[in-house]
């Protein structure tokens, strides 16, 4: 029985690492996806953010132009280069983090930080990204001002409110911490949808790694006897 549980503690461990890097890759991929769509220049950005994202846009448009006019083989090819482009973006970046995770937490602070840190990420990860990239791309005079004022608010209430709430209902039944998590998705699926909309469709299909990553994380939280002690 020992045995058994051992097995199982270390399946979901497993587990929310993965989804939690993929959900990091995820984040990043739709951002990168979403700036390639609209294609507002980085203005409020770091150079060196600016030259990534501008030499990112470049390489991958010349590989999959976003041409209207083109004959049909040419944007069929373009869309499956798109879907694909986004799953390799966003796997590329989960093994990088993956990778990055497994050296980590074998430090003393990896291992105090691993298990609030992915619960915090599950909850953050996509919605930040992309307010980031929003935030960086304003576009016109017209969005000359921050974004913060307005979005950011709401922004930095929403996530205050879902990070204290699944703090204090993480060891209760599961039924509570999904439910928040699942709101949380939809909603921000709704923001993201009504100002970027989805930029391809992979990064609908793969969108449920956002709040599946938090539903594993809270089985995960459940194996500790504290918000902090995980081992």
């Amino acid at each position: 029985m020992r045995n058994e549980g051992t097995r199982r503690e270390r399946r979901i461990r497993l587990a929310t690492e993965v989804l939690f890097s993929l959900n990091l890759g995820f984040g990043v991929a739709y951002a990168l996806f979403a700036y390639i769509t609209d294609w507002y220049f980085p203005s409020y950005a770091p150079r060196i953010i600016q030259k990534l994202l501008q030499g990112f846009g470049r390489a991958f448009l010349e590989i999959a132009p976003l041409i209207v006019s083109a004959p049909p083989n040419v944007r069929r090819r373009s869309m499956v280069l798109w879907e694909v482009g986004f799953v390799v973006v966003m796997t590329v970046v989960g093994v990088f983090i993956f990778g990055l995770w497994r050296l980590l937490r074998r430090t003393r602070v990896g291992r105090f930080i691993r298990g609030p840190f992915a619960g915090f990420t599950a909850l953050t990860a996509v919605p930040s990204c992309w307010f980031y990239m929003i935030e960086i791309t304003r576009p016109g005079p017209e969005l000359r001002q921050s974004f913060w004022p307005t979005c950011g608010a709401f922004f930095a209430l929403e996530m205050t409110a879902a990070i204290v709430l699944v703090y204090l209902l993480r060891k209760r039944s599961l039924w509570w911490g999904t439910s928040i998590f699942v709101v949380h998705y939809i909603l921000w699926v709704c923001v993201m949808g009504a100002i970027s909309g989805p930029p391809n469709f992979a990064s609908v299909v793969l969108s449920p790694i956002f709040p599946l990553s938090g539903i594993v994380w809270l089985r995960y939280a459940r194996l500790g006897s504290s918000f902090g002690s995980y081992t």
